[in-house]
């Protein structure tokens, strides 16, 4: 067990890389990891307390060329969902290099996997073990939280804490979409349910959507089939998660957009 000490709070805010989309373009995957603060590092780093969060708060912003911050409006970049992993640097290289060599676990680390975090809790399951209960080496925030992120505090009540040992790394996975220029006539923009385009070769026969088998497969329970809703079978999957691939369009590239990676709008 680590020794009781006179707990005293502190704040930091940390930045992910920068995220340039075009519009209807879509960013998501798990950025690379990033150091956290030095005061944050070197206040843990003995191991002989740890770090006990009690909350955290996540903005999106865009930095201009002299410096200058502001908020990014809901209806210009969608923010889909995001989980925020924090771990020790070893920790954090072992989990990467895991999903590098199983395409499976790197599976359970986006999707539908991290928005229920599965992934992330066998892994931890698995280092609990190896450690023989010497304390959690990972912790991950988030994950099902989307674009009602904004002026939502996340806090945790006494005496709930997501305890970490050791904190030096962490890494974002995001969600965006690019709807900025969304011409559409409803009050949404059709581009938050992940419209699947003339783009995608969906081959039912194949089971495939851009020559890839969906994971988890596209399946429905015998009642909820029943309900006629399209996203049950490949044949009449008209949008969704398997449509919303990082570097995915959500609009016809061939009527939109000049080149098909849209390179002529901007960022």
């Amino acid at each position: 067990m680590l020794p009781s000490v006179t707990a005293s709070t502190m704040n930091f805010t940390v930045f992910s890389r920068p995220v340039k989309l075009r519009y209807g373009e879509v960013h998501n995957k798990m950025q690379e990891p990033m150091r956290l603060p030095q005061e944050v590092i070197a206040r843990y780093a003995d191991g002989k307390s740890a770090m006990a969060i009690s909350g955290f708060d996540v903005d999106m912003v865009r930095r201009a060329p002299d410096g200058r911050e502001s908020r990014v409006k809901l209806d210009d970049h969608y923010l889909h969902h995001y989980a925020l992993s924090m771990a020790d640097a070893p920790t954090m290289s072992k989990m990467l290099s895991a999903a590098s060599e199983d395409a499976m676990f790197a599976r359970m680390l986006s999707g539908c996997h991290a928005m229920t975090r599965s992934g992330i809790h066998n892994f931890n399951n698995k280092l609990w073990l190896e450690s023989r209960g010497k304390g959690r080496r990972m912790a991950t925030l988030g994950s099902a939280a989307g674009a009602e992120y904004r002026d939502n505090l996340q806090r945790f009540d006494r005496p709930f804490r997501a305890v970490l040992l050791r904190p030096e790394v962490w890494a974002p996975l995001l969600h965006i979409i690019n709807m900025k220029e969304s011409r559409s006539q409803t009050p949404w923009s059709p581009l938050l349910e992940c419209p699947c385009t003339p783009q995608r070769r969906i081959d039912v026969a194949a089971g495939t959507i851009d020559g890839r088998h969906p994971e988890p497969p596209i399946k429905c329970s015998k009642e909820f089939a029943a309900t006629g809703n399209p996203s049950c079978h490949l044949a009449t999957y008209v949008g969704g998660w398997r449509c919303c691939e990082h570097h995915m369009f959500l609009i016809d590239t061939d009527k939109e957009c000049e080149h098909p990676d849209c390179r002529e709008k901007p960022v």
